[in-house]
């Protein structure tokens, strides 16, 4: 996202909100992770965060409205739940083209605004190998009786509208 804006420009953070004013834990980890991105990149201008309800659209537009109207300054905005094409459309109803966007999980009206050029990256989580793996420590320590690693690293993929395709076409579960 920094390699996408101006150097004076200041960054949006959207974290949804699920139950009352909590965020799931996925979101709340995520959001550590691009804080400490930014602030190991001396990353000097402003973070700010936009609430975001699941659940209320006609407030998230609402809300929209009042951020980006009273931060002129924000030209990059991190979505960190599966909602990245909702601020999209958002901003394309609205002709804000000077805003650009990384956002996660690739579900298929976030990858239709990606291919449009809405979501410049998303970060594809692998949930499909996430999965299996899941599956195949289950099966290991139930059949095998092995001790599960408390920590098990996955690749995160950043795709753009140009690896889109490829990466749909080479997705680790079609191949089984």
């Amino acid at each position: 996202l920094k390699s996408l804006i101006p150097e004076s420009s200041d960054i949006g953070v959207l974290q949804a909100i699920r139950i009352g004013d909590q965020s799931a834990n996925t979101s709340i980890l995520r959001r550590k992770g691009a804080y400490d991105y930014l602030t190991e990149a001396n990353f000097s201008n402003q973070i700010h965060t936009i609430q975001f309800s699941v659940y209320e659209a006609q407030g998230n537009e609402d809300k929209m409205n009042e951020f980006f109207s009273s931060h002129p300054n924000v030209k990059g905005v991190i979505v960190l739940n599966s909602r990245g094409n909702v601020v999209a459309n958002f901003l394309e109803k609205n002709k804000i083209n000077d805003v650009r966007l990384v956002c996660v999980d690739l579900t298929k009206p976030n990858i239709c605004a990606l291919k449009n050029g809405r979501i410049n990256f998303l970060i594809d989580q692998n949930p499909d190998y996430q999965g299996y793996m899941a599956m195949k420590t289950l099966l290991e320590y139930l059949i095998l009786q092995t001790k599960p690693k408390v920590e098990n690293y996955m690749p995160l993929n950043i795709v753009t509208k140009e690896t889109i395709d490829l990466q749909l076409e080479f997705n680790f579960l079609k191949k089984i």
